[in-house]
């Protein structure tokens, strides 16, 4: 019995060895990604890349900045015709009204011509808020690490069994953390990518700010613009649920008796909220705002 006990002893301090070196580290790649995120949520889009930012500006300068004016141009003529009838044809003279148009159609070219300098304003104010976020965040506690002389006490006290199902675990988690990486990479590129596809397009709703009508169109897209400014606040704020989250589960792991398949569905199933909520974080800000 004593030779048993020596080999069941000696597979023990192996497996927690091996707990141990899973463990070590396991929440590193998480904690870089935080990092990753914090960075790319609160980019404006030249800061996020700067050669992407040059190629939409020239083709929204050289294209769609054209198309804009013919747009103000038509909405000037319209307001001029429209109020040349409402003075039955010129007979009603009111020279405030002239000056009014003028001033109107200043403000109309003034806003068109500065178009990008307004949009990135946004993203600016943005960038600000989600900075302020993630150092609130971050003062939380938002980075996951493990007690480690807490940990490997709770080690001893655990059966070979459990010992090996907890290597399984902590790989499944390492697996988890990768795809979540590449989850979150993904769900950043895409939102950098629209934003892109707005700004590319932003001189033809600035276009339309001069007329009580179509006015509609450009005030509807600043909402939309700053939406996406303000998503990166929702992006990081998604982070410091889930890392809390996960602190939960990491307490059970502390305290060294836990149920090793509901913790780690609990974990699959947290990752996935983080998922869900981060590709929700756009369409939230959008209605917080009214903007579709």
């Amino acid at each position: 019995m004593w030779v048993i006990d020596q080999i069941i002893e000696y597979i023990r301090k192996m497996l927690i060895s091996s707990v141990i070196s899973k463990v070590e580290g396991m929440f590193d790649y998480f904690n870089e990604t935080l990092v990753d995120v914090s960075s790319n949520a609160g980019a404006s889009p030249m800061s996020w890349n700067s050669n992407i930012y040059g190629l939409v500006r020239n083709i929204s300068d050289n294209i769609i900045l054209p198309i804009a004016a013919l747009i103000i141009t038509f909405i000037l003529c319209y307001e001029l015709i429209q109020m040349v009838n409402e003075k039955n044809n010129m007979h009603d003279i009111d020279t405030f009204n002239f000056f009014k148009y003028v001033f109107k159609a200043g403000i109309a070219v003034y806003l068109l011509s500065n178009t990008f300098n307004f949009v990135m304003a946004f993203f600016d104010v943005g960038a600000s808020l989600t900075n302020s976020t993630l150092g609130i965040v971050t003062s939380s506690n938002t980075l996951l690490e493990i007690d480690s002389s807490t940990f490997i006490e709770s080690l001893n006290t655990l059966a070979i069994h459990e010992l090996i199902t907890l290597i399984l675990l902590t790989s499944i988690f390492k697996v988890i953390f990768w795809i979540l990486s590449m989850g979150i990479f993904v769900i950043l590129a895409i939102r950098m990518v629209e934003i892109y596809f707005y700004i590319s397009l932003s001189p033809v709703p600035f276009a339309t700010f001069g007329n009580k009508e179509w006015s509609n169109i450009g005030i509807n897209y600043t909402k939309v613009i700053f939406a996406y400014a303000l998503q990166g606040v929702l992006i990081i704020l998604g982070f410091g649920i889930y890392s809390q989250l996960v602190k939960t589960f990491l307490e059970g792991i502390g305290g060294g008796a836990f149920d090793f398949t509901k913790s780690l569905g609990f974990l699959i199933g947290i990752s996935v909220v983080l998922l869900v909520s981060l590709i929700k974080s756009n369409s939230v800000a959008k209605s917080v705002l009214n903007a579709h």
